[in-house]
């Protein structure tokens, strides 16, 4: 589905491409000099907002609202479709790859999922403010999920909805959550056809040692693929 994930990109190379793609500003809000491995859910990840009118990616706590006393990490697509989640704002996770752990301990397999081009994945997400007990104001985000598509489909039977550089506007621009998941949900089997599933070094998983780069380039114009953005 998405329990982990990876953040390798530096501010410098989001900045050119954002720029280069939409001739438009990104105000990069935290420190990318050193990547990030094995993001569980509670940690920081970048999200991209779009905030008075500018757009602005900044850490948030994954994690948004509670259940059961542990934070609520994950949320499901058919949920916004049917109109819930309207006041809680739009953003995009930005990761490197993700992770879904296969089997039982101690023989749990790591499966690593990533786009064939290297490109920065975009995951839909729900984000919130919180007050804490002791007054504290946090920002927090869900990772929006769907039924598994494509590759996906061999490790786990839900995926997180990507958004394409393409589809930015499409669902930030959405005059409601409901309306914004319904315009993107359409490019899923393109962009899930550009992504590689493949069995991960434990070690890498666990952020105990440094990942491969992609082990196929694949040209922008290819059908299926997701592009370069970043």
């Amino acid at each position: 589905m998405c329990g982990r994930g990876e953040v390798d990109y530096t501010a410098a190379k989001i900045v050119n491409a954002f720029r280069q793609a939409f001739g438009a500003e990104l105000d990069v809000q935290l420190d990318l000099s050193v990547p990030r491995r094995n993001v569980v859910p509670s940690a920081k990840v970048p999200v991209l907002q779009r905030v008075d009118g500018r757009f602005v990616l900044a850490d948030q706590r994954w994690g948004a609202g509670m259940y059961n006393g542990e934070p609520i990490v994950l949320t499901r697509s058919e949920r916004l479709l049917n109109g819930q989640y309207e006041r809680l704002a739009r953003g995009l996770v930005a990761f490197t790859k993700f992770y879904e752990w296969q089997g039982e301990k101690p023989n749990k397999i790591p499966y690593a999922v990533r786009d064939k081009e290297g490109a920065v994945l975009m995951l839909a997400a729900l984000c919130m403010r919180e007050v804490t007990a002791n007054g504290e104001v946090r920002e927090g985000c869900r990772v929006v999920t769907q039924p598994a598509l494509g590759p996906l489909t061999a490790i786990h039977e839900r995926m997180p909805v990507l958004v394409s550089p393409d589809h930015l506007a499409r669902w930030f621009d959405a005059a409601s959550t409901r309306s914004a998941m319904a315009a993107v949900l359409p490019d899923q089997f393109r962009i899930s056809a550009a992504l590689e599933v493949y069995v991960e070094d434990p070690l890498v998983a666990a952020g105990l040692k440094a990942s491969a780069p992609a082990r196929t380039r694949r040209n922008p114009s290819t059908p299926g693929s997701q592009g370069t953005l970043f």
